[in-house]
């Protein structure tokens, strides 16, 4: 095998930037490699090819078990780039919502669906349950009748009205 062939090419996080030490051994030549957080590395040859090495180090921001997002979506959120790693060692993705904002989301929170939007889906789904669209509404009653000095008039005509049940 050639390893001067491999400079230049990409196995998982690391790209491997030249040649160590070789040997007549795969198992014991070195590849010189740079990680994606930046710092460099040495990992053996054989490692590399079986997917051994993933990234330059256990202490490595950049968990070896990372996917690469940029284009997903989720939500109404679209995955631009990768921003970098918080200090909990997190992934941090840069993404553009529907509405046209940018939020920045870690990839826990993209992946279990907590974060689906900027916060525009908050506020689109509260319009949605209010006025005539929320599940209550009754076109019977005037909004006159709620005024404070008919509250009580009026809790008495709804309990009339639903037969003196809680709806809540």
């Amino acid at each position: 095998m050639d390893l001067l062939s491999l400079v230049g090419k990409k196995v998982n996080h690391l790209t491997i930037v030249g040649l160590s030490k070789s040997t007549n051994n795969v198992k014991t030549s070195t590849l010189q490699c740079q990680c994606d957080c930046g710092s460099l590395c040495e990992k053996i040859v054989y490692n590399l090819i079986h997917g051994k090495s993933k990234i330059c180090s256990k202490k490595c921001p950049i968990k070896a078990s990372c996917v690469n997002l940029v284009g997903v979506k989720f939500g109404r959120l679209l995955v631009e780039s990768l921003i970098g790693v918080n200090k909990s060692r997190n992934m941090i993705w840069r993404c553009l919502c529907d509405c046209g904002n940018r939020h920045n989301v870690k990839t826990s929170l993209l992946n279990n669906g907590k974060v689906k939007s900027c916060g525009c889906l908050r506020s689109d789904s509260a319009k949605l349950r209010c006025g005539e669209n929320h599940y209550r509404w009754d076109n019977n009653i005037d909004h006159s009748d709620c005024d404070k000095r008919h509250t009580s008039n009026w809790r008495s005509n709804v309990f009339r009205r639903d037969n003196y049940t809680c709806q809540i």
